[in-house]
């Protein structure tokens, strides 16, 4: 949640590291910041509807 939070208000690299350490605390990532990560490294912007559901 923090990383999102992070994310959305476009501090971009404190969001990498939260998701990060996401991932080493969990490796199995059944929260999914493996697919936050890569959009947060490339510095794009949080959208809605990348959560909503809608493509």
């Amino acid at each position: 949640m923090r990383g999102l939070c992070l994310w959305r208000l476009g501090l971009f690299e404190e969001a990498e590291k939260i998701f990060e350490r996401m991932l080493w605390l969990n490796p199995p990532d059944n929260q999914g910041a493996r697919f936050n990560i890569y959009l947060v490294k490339d510095k794009k912007p949080w959208r809605e509807d990348l959560f909503s559901g809608a493509v």
